[in-house]
């Protein structure tokens, strides 16, 4: 070890990694307090990845916020220059990459814990943090895709649809991940993938890594697609997806709309909405209520789900007409 190496931290402390720009820090603070809340008296190390986007006054209210609860926040800022070969769109921020980076970034830490921004964290997490990946890169939830989608995980990534997994929670193999220099496999993927459905790094994980990856229960990312979806319709065993709804230990907002939404029907939303109040940011009223998304919101989801289909087709229409 370098003499100004930061010392290694206590192996009982459970390292958390979370990133938070275009507009998802008040996310990020409701799940921050909802994994406070649920896991007393444990002990953690939270770790922001900061990038351009995001201002430095709002990085210190959540910094001094968290100071209040006898929290420390570790700022790790991003060099822009790091990001120039990131991809993003009008779906995805460039700061979805920036996960990739954490064995660069944490040199110290043999292993994180990273969680999404829109996440509910409903139990304690130190089995997850416990879970043996010696002999993987990192631990994933299975990500289920919505009838009708493209399978792009098969036809394009040539990735099992049971092996397609999600990187909102992932537990990392920081060690292994240097050692097989995944850092540089995966900025080269980015760099190299074709437009259009394959260029996240969720797909970039996925398409180099699923077989190095340690798939988990459910319970640990139950996303969206694990309430919305019939149980024939998941890539998952029927009994552990009855076990996730019931007892889930962290929930995923994923995809639109978010709870804070006012089409959100989610039922872990209420509960998002109270640890949203117990923030900086607390919300007055539901975001975005219009009469057309009154209209949507009390659609049956197949319905919902085409409409949007549609939007987003005549969408690429229009970009690409003269």
């Amino acid at each position: 070890m370098r003499a100004d190496s930061p010392p290694k931290p206590p192996h009982d402390v459970i390292q958390i990694v979370f990133a938070a720009e275009c507009g998802y820090l008040p996310h990020a603070a409701a799940m921050l307090h909802s994994l406070l809340a649920a896991n007393p008296g444990e002990r953690f190390a939270f770790h922001l990845l900061q990038g351009p986007d995001l201002a430095l006054d709002e990085s210190h209210k959540l910094e001094h916020w968290l100071a209040a609860q006898g929290v420390a926040l570790n700022r790790v800022e991003l060099d822009p220059a790091r990001l120039q070969h990131f991809r993003s769109s009008q779906f995805f921020h460039h700061s979805i990459w920036y996960r990739i980076l954490l064995p660069e970034l944490l040199p110290h830490l043999s292993k994180v814990l990273y969680l999404d921004a829109d996440l509910l964290i409903t139990d304690r997490l130190r089995p997850l943090w416990e879970t043996g990946i010696d002999e993987h890169l990192f631990a994933a939830v299975i990500n289920p895709l919505y009838p009708g989608m493209p399978n792009w995980p098969e036809q394009i990534l040539g990735v099992p649809i049971r092996r397609y997994l999600n990187s909102g929670v992932l537990l990392l193999n920081l060690d292994r991940m240097r050692h097989q220099g995944c850092v540089t496999a995966l900025l080269d993927y980015s760099r190299n993938c074709p437009e259009g459905y394959g260029g996240t790094e969720q797909d970039a994980l996925a398409a180099l890594y699923h077989q190095h990856c340690l798939y988990l229960h459910p319970r640990w990312n139950v996303q969206t697609t694990f309430y919305d979806l019939r149980l024939k319709d998941l890539p998952v065993d029927r009994h552990a997806v009855r076990a996730a709804r019931r007892n889930p230990a962290i929930v995923h907002f994923s995809g639109p709309p978010k709870p804070s939404d006012y089409r959100c029907r989610h039922p872990w939303r209420e509960a998002y909405l109270r640890h949203r109040q117990q923030t900086p940011w607390p919300l007055a009223h539901a975001e975005g209520r219009t009469l057309a998304r009154g209209l949507l919101r009390r659609l049956p989801l197949r319905w919902a789900l085409r409409l949007l289909a549609v939007k987003k087709a005549l969408g690429r229409r229009r970009s690409v007409t003269p």
